[in-house]
């Protein structure tokens, strides 16, 4: 993958989450599980360190199990890593493991459109250990044939240049679709399919085309605005910053 997204993903931990709501009989009846498949942003909130952590994820769900190999947990160490968990009613368990074998254990308790409870991390010793709460909230797909939005280059003043995407999400949060540049200064930037990842509120795409471009960006709460940063490969390496919205 291109030089920005390496660099940014660095510090992260990749894999998954989603988020759903339990459902009572109120009968006394058998209480259905929440429904938890898909993108989720959290924040955990240490009470041992002074700074929160920041976890996206993108749950996959069979009925009771929970799994993952889409998950980033920024400000922590781990490279990568998988999930396995459970659901029962509205009670979550989850368990982020490490290449190295650092885990993140996760309990919570699914209400309102949202998930939160408690953590705690056991670690090999590269930031010691930690615990504190944890509040998440879903985020939609980026599934979208209406996206448009613009770059600015920062190598090719004013390297200006106008888009549209037209992409598709499937059930594990990968990414496939096509995105067209108009006016760009570097002619080698063509209509490229591309093909990458949502994890949470994290877009990741690029392409296999000769020019090489590669976008990461933040998705907002309701997955209609990303913003983030661009390369491209060739063309002097060029690179700069866009923005993308749908109605």
């Amino acid at each position: 993958m291109k030089n920005l997204v390496a660099t940014l993903l660095g510090c992260t931990l990749l894999a998954g989450c989603g988020g759903g709501n339990g459902d009572n009989s109120g009968t006394g009846g058998m209480r259905s599980n929440a429904q938890l498949n898909g993108n989720w942003h959290a924040i955990l909130t240490s009470t041992v360190s002074s700074h929160p952590l920041v976890a996206d994820f993108f749950m996959v769900q069979n009925g009771g199990t929970l799994s993952s190999d889409n998950i980033s947990l920024q400000g922590t160490c781990f490279p990568s890593g998988t999930m396995m968990g459970s659901v029962n009613g509205d009670q979550v368990n989850m368990i982020l493991t490490s290449q190295d074998g650092d885990t993140v254990s996760i309990t919570g308790t699914v209400s309102g459109g949202a998930l939160s409870g408690n953590y705690t991390i056991k670690t090999s010793g590269c930031m010691g250990g930690d615990m504190g709460t944890l509040s998440a909230t879903p985020i939609p797909s980026v599934q979208s044939a209406a996206w448009t939005g613009a770059t600015l280059s920062t190598v090719y003043p004013p390297g200006h240049t106008t888009l549209t995407a037209n992409l598709a999400e499937d059930n594990a949060g990968n990414i496939t679709g096509t995105m067209v540049f108009t006016g760009s200064t570097c002619s080698f930037l063509s209509t490229p399919s591309v093909n990458g990842r949502q994890t949470g509120n994290i877009f990741i795409v690029d392409d296999t085309a000769p020019d090489g471009v590669a976008l990461i960006g933040t998705v907002d709460s309701v997955a209609k605005n990303i913003s983030g940063g661009y390369d491209i490969s060739i063309c002097n390496a060029d690179g700069g910053t866009f923005t993308m919205s749908q109605p």
